[in-house]
């Protein structure tokens, strides 16, 4: 799977891997329980804005690296 088809939980475990680091060493780098990185890693949950740059920061990539994107809330148009 190419980088620009990995998902974020794909792009997560791929860095952490990478920098040979432990989940239970990322997890303390980027102030999370490892139970939480397990959920991102996993794809089970998405991480919030905070947590991306806490796990950008850890990995030492730009926050772009872990190919989050927050989603958008539209607001709703009012009838016309």
């Amino acid at each position: 799977m190419g980088r620009s088809q990995m998902t974020t939980a794909n792009h997560i475990r791929a860095l952490r891997i990478e920098r040979d680091m432990s989940a239970v060493a990322l997890a303390a780098a980027a102030v999370l329980s490892r139970s939480h990185l397990e959920k991102l890693e996993s794809g089970a949950t998405v991480p919030s804005i905070l947590t991306a740059y806490r796990l950008a920061d850890a990995l030492g990539v730009e926050v772009d690296a872990l190919g989050y994107r927050q989603r958008r809330r539209v607001p709703a148009r009012p009838a016309a």
